[in-house]
This record gives C-alpha cells, structure tokens and sequence, in this order.
C-alpha cells in the first residue's frame, strides 16, 4: 500500500500489523466473554479506520468523489 501510494509511509508496516492482530485478538476474546460479535467488529471497525487516516489526503480526496 506504501509502494503504490495508498498510505503515508512514514508508519511502520510492522506495527499496522500488530495493532490490526492486537485489534482480532482482543475483540475475539471480548465476543467471547461478551457471546456477542459487536466487541470484534467495534475493534477492527477502529482499528481500520486509525489505518485509513493514514491515507494521504490527496488520495482520500479523490477517492471519496468516486
């Protein structure tokens, strides 16, 4: 996504990934707890959408009149 221009490069591929799997395995563990699936989809729902702010505005600007 950096390479093609779709995310600032300034973050760390790395620590998407591990806040995107910490963001799985606490909402799994929480849909458990809770027997309910809105703790994981309320994680990932935040965790993808601190990784779309990381589009630069450019790219968000056009891809939003699409």
């Amino acid at each position: 996504m950096q390479e093609r221009g779709e995310l600032d490069t300034t973050p760390d591929p790395a620590e998407l990934a591990t806040g995107i799997m910490a963001a799985y395995q606490g909402g799994y563990l929480l849909s458990q707890a809770a027997r309910s699936a809105q703790p994981m989809a309320l994680a990932l729902d935040l965790a993808i959408r601190n990784i779309e702010a990381l589009v630069p505005s450019k790219k968000r600007a056009s891809g939003a009149a699409s």
